[in-house]
């Protein structure tokens, strides 16, 4: 049967006054797992190229800021808006 609420990918949960998103459908498990994938793939090729942890951080941090950004965004377009940010 559907329901209002099962075309969402993501629902959120409050944790203090953030929000975080979990995938509830297979769409937003695939999101997921490709930016956990990412993640790490670039850990992996980061560790490789880097000699100190500065050129670490300076390679790592622009392309995991880029790859949460774009989760968010996934996470904002295709999931429950909060219920308790509404007044």
């Amino acid at each position: 049967m559907y329901t209002k609420h099962s075309y969402y990918w993501f629902k959120p949960k409050k944790v203090g006054v953030f929000a975080i998103y979990y995938p509830t459908n297979f769409p937003g498990w695939v999101v997921t797992l490709s930016c956990l994938f990412y993640l790490f793939y670039f850990v992996s090729i980061a560790s490789q190229i880097s000699s100190n942890i500065s050129s670490y951080i300076y390679w790592f941090l622009p392309r995991a800021i880029i790859v949460l950004i774009v989760y968010d965004l996934f996470c904002f377009r295709a999931g429950e808006y909060p219920y308790w940010w509404r007044k």
